[in-house]
């Protein structure tokens, strides 16, 4: 891999960081930082929050998800922004090393084996990054709004902002997608049977992501109360 960078101190320390992002971020424990649990249905849009000051000489702004056992996780590099990175950077990845176009205007964008999607405009380098390439929009706040949820999207994401002189500050948030359920009835509908006989009406409830708190029948629109178990029907009236 061949780089190179022109400028001040902090463009050599944004190229770094691009570097090990592009090459799936760090290990460690991060200790017990204060976490905000964001829920969500699977295929919806969210919005991880967390904000910066803007009015700090902001370096980089990352967004990484935490994989694996807390004592020894991974960072996983999901999105990636620099208000500073205008002409003072370049550099060239080995196998993209001649495939890249820098337009006219300083627009740049390219593709990395379909796991990074960056722009480079304005003099600012943002960048979508591994599962959420093209599915992730930073907001000037820093907050991150996830495009179709999926499953696999679930867990612990950092926010870190490097400033210069100061260091980095960290906002933790876990993102729990909840799944919607499948109920299965499994009797043939309509369910015909014989006056007078018994008959048992079977639920099921599957996909256990999906938090239900509650399952109960109704008849004609309304509860049945829980603490009737055999019932005689002289109509017609329908259960669901």
């Amino acid at each position: 891999m061949d780089c190179a960078c022109v400028g001040a101190q902090p463009r050599w320390i944004f190229l770094m960081l691009v570097l090990a992002l592009l090459q799936a971020g760090c290990h460690g424990n991060q200790g017990t930082p204060t976490v905000r649990t964001i829920r969500v249905m699977s295929d919806d849009t969210v919005t991880l929050p967390a904000s910066y000051d803007v009015s700090l000489p902001v370096i980089a702004v990352t967004w990484n998800k935490l994989e694996g056992p807390e004592s020894e996780s991974t960072r996983v590099g999901v999105y990636m922004y620099s208000p500073r990175a205008n002409g003072s950077l370049s550099m060239s990845l080995g196998p993209l090393k001649g495939r890249a176009i820098l337009h006219p205007n300083g627009s740049l964008v390219l593709t990395i084996s379909n796991v990074i999607h960056s722009q480079i405009t304005n003099g600012s380098l943002s960048m979508s990054l591994g599962p959420l390439k093209g599915r992730a929009i930073l907001h000037p706040n820093g907050s991150l709004t996830i495009n179709d949820v999926s499953v696999k999207d679930e867990g612990q994401y950092v926010m870190t902002t490097l400033v210069d002189g100061l260091g980095q500050e960290e906002t933790y948030v876990y993102l729990e997608v909840i799944v919607p359920p499948t109920v299965t009835v499994g009797l043939q509908i309509p369910l015909k049977v014989p006056v007078n006989t018994s008959v048992t009406l079977n639920c099921t409830v599957s996909k256990k992501k999906a938090m239900v708190k509650k399952v109960m029948w109704l008849k004609d629109g309304r509860s049945v109360p829980s603490h009737i178990k055999r019932r005689e029907l002289e109509d017609t009236s329908h259960y669901r």
